[in-house]
């Protein structure tokens, strides 16, 4: 079994156990039970959450993804966005074109924790472009 998480139904993946995250309630994860599956997908979705249910929502994430399985998660780098801002690089405007799609930010360290709890190892981490692209297996 595959999840796709997204913030909008037209990035459904056709295959998938599809969950708009701006649908998101305790239900959601009913249907998909721990450790079911292969691949675990978020695309820029996680700040779309408050904080306490974007942590609470990873971690549910994370419980889903079987023994290597992997899981792969997209979301703004709020740490390397305030850097290229205040070192000038990127402007006042885009910046608050970000902070007004996002009601949360997570940091690289709380995600990497929270699927370090899970059994997951990191096998992948880039930083494109105010984006953090993080994968992982679990062992």
């Amino acid at each position: 079994m595959k999840l796709n998480i997204t913030t909008d139904e037209s990035h459904f993946i056709t295959g998938c156990v599809n969950i708009n995250i701006n649908d998101y309630d305790e239900s959601s994860f009913e249907e998909v039970p721990h450790s079911s599956c292969d691949m675990v997908i978020l695309s820029q979705c996680l700040g779309s959450l408050p904080y306490v249910k974007s942590i609470d929502f990873l971690t549910k994430c994370a419980s889903r993804v079987r023994k290597s399985g992997g899981i792969s998660i997209a979301l703004v780098d709020f740490e390397a966005l305030c850097i290229s801002y205040l070192n000038g690089s990127t402007e006042s405007n885009e910046v608050s074109e970000v902070l007004k799609e996002n009601k949360s930010a997570m940091r690289f360290y709380e995600v990497k924790q929270l699927l370090s709890k899970a059994g997951i190892t990191l096998r992948k981490v880039e930083r494109k472009n105010n984006l953090l692209r993080i994968t992982g297996i679990k062992k």
